[in-house]
């Protein structure tokens, strides 16, 4: 049953902290600009409540753990970059985490270990039945709250991505496809897997005994190609025999055979060629929603993050959205969303700063349609061998190589032409000069307007702090994205909370 929890912790005075610690001690405590009381009224008092209710029954069960100390823990082990274990040993026996959660005396506790797991597998599987992100939208409530009482100014923002790996290993194909078909036997009932054919039977469990790479790793290469062609022929049958309501894993079935195999004539089932298959495809059967994308020169098999927040000149900016999509998600695709997701939480955007990869016509035209001025520091491609001049008669083009300028010919509603020196025409669409103009204007930028937005690779920096080898601990787009949210509400009030000792600093400069 759903209970609004209380942020007016009852007082027992022989229980307290003031009672029980010395005077130095009691002093370091109630210091109002420490970082846990900052975070207790920053972020656990502030989080709302109200919208997890859909999780518990109306009427009926025992009350719900107070859910802002729950939320508020996440925060505090993405803060810290804890373990489980580590996060449990800190809300015992650390007075300041216990402040910061808002206890006020010895006997307050946190919610159980047990508690705290199925409250989070209660918002996956929310998530996974009803396409609803509740951590989501109490991170848009805890900004949108904390831009208020703060008084932060929303009409400009700035964005960045990061690609961030899951926490799986790269295998290769054969360890890929035996991982899949392992997960899937496994999560077989007795009775589902009496379907099968002895054979098939004795197969699946031989390849269960060990792990992929303890079986890939004595095989030639003669014989792997040949256990390729075993396993797909072995995966089409399981596809005949089977449907999603045998196993919630039948998709991995379904997805690695559409995915690594194609299915000829006479049900033969042939290896796709490598170039064919998709980044998008499934890359471990212990994240499935992981893409794989090489990007410059990094590689990456996980996830893209990406990152808005308001860029003030002066004062106090916040992190006010965050996605995270599967590796092979195109920046440009972010704009939209991150635009709206800001608005609804803070003031209307005037202006956005991003870099080149987040440039598209339909974010060009959803900016002029939304009055946001979208100002871009780069733009994606090579400068190009032509450069263009509009005029009152046409269009000169002038050859970067060789200094040659010459008047095209629009032999179509702007659509240009010249002739080379090889007797050849070259032809020039709307987009090329479209691109022309809008490197040129990029390039005559203001130094002030392309510098706003440098400053959010610190914060991208800040975001992926406790990573390693730039991998997270988790595993699945949900998963990740809880991560990156708890990680963003610390980062918001590590920022207030050096943003008042500042202006309290500076007050104490103007008093004197």
């Amino acid at each position: 049953m759903f209970k609004q929890s209380t942020t007016d912790n009852q007082q027992d005075f022989f229980g307290s902290f003031d009672f029980n610690l010395d005077e130095q001690r009691i002093k370091v405590l109630n210091d109002p600009n420490s970082w846990f009381n900052q975070f207790f009224n920053n972020v656990t008092k502030q989080l709302a409540e109200n919208h997890f209710s859909v999780l518990y029954h109306q009427h009926m069960g025992r009350s719900n753990a107070p859910i802002r100390i729950l939320l508020a823990m996440m925060a505090l082990k993405s803060g810290f970059g804890w373990s489980d274990a580590q996060l449990y040993e800190q809300v015992h026996f650390n007075l300041q985490v216990m402040k910061a959660l808002g206890f006020v005396k010895l006997s307050d506790k946190a919610p159980a270990a047990s508690t705290y797991y199925l409250f989070k597998q209660a918002v996956y599987q929310y998530h996974i039945d009803h396409g609803r992100d509740l951590i989501d939208e109490a991170f848009k409530k805890l900004t949108k709250a904390q831009l208020e009482i703060m008084g932060v100014d929303g009409s400009m923002i700035r964005m960045d991505s990061k690609l961030i790996g899951s926490n799986i290993i790269r295998c290769s194909r054969l360890q890929l496809i035996i991982s899949c078909l392992q997960s899937f036997w496994k999560s077989l009932s007795k009775e589902a897997k009496t379907k099968l054919k002895e054979t098939d039977h004795s197969l699946l469990n031989a390849l269960s005994e060990k792990k992929p790479n303890n079986i890939v790793y004595p095989l030639s290469e003669d014989e792997k190609s040949q256990k390729l062609i075993e396993l797909g022929h072995l995966l089409y049958r399981l596809q005949q025999s089977y449907d999603d309501s045998d196993s919630t894993k039948y998709f991995l079935i379904k997805r690695i055979l559409d995915e690594q195999y194609q299915l000829e004539q006479d049900d033969k089932i042939t290896l796709k060629p490598a170039k064919e298959i998709s980044a998008s495809s499934i890359q471990s059967a212990h994240d499935p929603d992981a893409a794989y994308r090489r990007k410059d020169t990094q590689t990456v098999t996980g996830y893209s993050v990406n990152v808005t927040e308001t860029c003030n000149k002066t004062g106090l900016n916040l992190v006010t959205d965050i996605q995270v999509e599967p590796a092979t998600k195109a920046d440009k695709d972010y704009v939209q969303p991150a635009l709206d997701n800001t608005a609804e939480i803070s003031d209307p955007i005037n202006e956005a700063y991003m870099d080149g990869a987040y440039q598209s016509s339909d974010n060009r035209d959803y900016g002029e349609t939304n009055e946001i001025q979208l100002y871009y520091t780069g733009i994606s491609g090579s400068k190009g061998t032509f450069e263009f001049k509009k005029t009152e008669t046409g269009l000169e083009v002038t050859n970067r190589k060789t200094g040659e300028t010459v008047n095209a010919t629009e032999y179509k509603d702007n659509h240009y032409k010249i002739k080379l020196s090889s007797g050849k025409w070259r032809y020039f669409k709307p987009d090329e000069i479209d691109c022309y103009e809008r490197r040129r204007a990029i390039e005559c930028m203001p130094k002030e307007i392309k510098n706003r937005r440098n400053n959010v690779e610190a914060t991208i920096f800040q975001l992926c702090f406790h990573t390693r080898n730039n991998k997270t601990r988790y595993r699945g787009q949900f998963q990740n994205k809880v991560w990156a949210l708890s990680r963003a509400m610390w980062m918001n009030l590590v920022r207030i909370k050096n943003y008042v000792k500042n202006s309290n600093k500076a007050q104490e400069v103007a008093l004197g």
